[in-house]
């Protein structure tokens, strides 16, 4: 019987070689792009304690009041009154630019973002950012008001927003929903669309949906204050507890960007 001779000749091994050291290479390179690629998906519970801490970065609280983990409850919570502003990053000790996680937005692509929680006292609210990655200090901001004026939901749009600050700027839109909305202490689910039209301008909707997954509120703007539309963009949260007897909880984060329809 023939043994086959399964040595690899040298200059064969120089070739494997070769060919491993340019996969590595190539890996690499689309690692780093994939690093440095704008955001597609974000998506965290928060049930542990380090989850927020490492994913978001503080840029404004009132009074030093903030979020705090909750080990009973597996969740964020506040105890009002305060306030506070957090933008969603990956690398919260450094806030240089090319380290922030943003999102692209296209008249193809739209990003959609989620927050579920549960305001325990009237008239406190809720905020999406949508930053400037070039300048923090310029976004567009989503905002809902639980109970704002006996019984009735308020939605509000700016587009001259403050981020880092926590500021609210000029509201552009507003809008008072009639009871029933959600209810102080009720879990919700806030929804925030941002896409681009066929006119070029950015379009943001913002809807809340109940503890039981249905809709109760929804409201739409069309951004026409900025000459081209705001992408890529960071996402915050700005988060304010009303004084009163209530606790502020924030369960869950999710930002995706999807096709238009």
């Amino acid at each position: 019987m023939t043994l086959l001779n399964t040595r690899k000749h040298p200059a064969m091994n120089i070739k494997n070689n070769q060919t491993a050291t340019f996969r590595r290479a190539v890996l690499g390179a689309f690692l780093l792009l994939a690093t440095l690629a704008p955001s597609r998906v974000a998506a965290f519970e928060f049930d542990t304690a380090k989850t927020f801490g490492e994913n978001f970065r503080e840029v404004h609280s009132f009074n030093n009041k903030k979020l705090s983990w909750d080990k009973a409850g597996k969740d964020m919570k506040a105890m009002p009154p305060m306030s506070a502003t957090y933008i969603y990053d990956t690398t919260p000790a450094d806030a240089a630019a090319g380290t922030q996680n943003t999102f692209a937005v296209s008249q193809a692509d739209t990003l959609t973002v989620k927050v579920s929680l549960a305001m325990g006292t009237a008239k406190s609210s809720i905020g999406i950012y949508l930053i400037d990655p070039a300048n923090e200090r310029k976004g567009l901001l989503a905002l809902y008001n639980v109970d704002n004026d006996g019984g009735d939901d308020v939605i509000r749009f700016v587009s001259n927003a403050i981020p880092v600050t926590g500021g609210a700027g000029g509201v552009d839109r507003a809008e008072n929903h009639k009871s029933p909305g959600i209810a102080p202490n009720e879990t919700g689910t806030l929804v925030l669309t941002y896409g681009i039209d066929a006119q070029n301008k950015g379009v943001m909707t913002l809807k809340m949906l109940n503890s039981e997954g249905r809709e109760v509120h929804s409201a739409s703007h069309t951004v026409k204050e900025f000459r081209t539309p705001l992408s890529p963009v960071e996402v915050g949260l700005r988060v304010a507890a009303q004084n009163g007897q209530g606790v502020y909880v924030l369960k869950s984060f999710e930002a995706a960007i999807g096709p238009a329809r």
